[in-house]
């Protein structure tokens, strides 16, 4: 049911609400920006278009 593992970190690790809440957001926006990078896989999609409409 319960490994005795996650139970010790748990007890052991008193902010463990705050340490993950904190991490993932400041790693969760770091990681999606520079590596996601929406703009950039917009623009490659939007090139990759380009030259296709401008065949057609």
């Amino acid at each position: 049911e319960m490994d005795p593992y996650e139970e010790v970190a748990n007890k052991g690790r008193t902010p463990e609400y705050h340490a993950p809440s904190d991490e993932d957001i400041q790693v969760g926006d770091e990681d999606e920006d520079p590596e996601e990078d929406p703009s950039e896989k917009h623009d490659l999609e939007d090139d990759d278009e380009d030259p296709n409409s401008s065949s057609s």
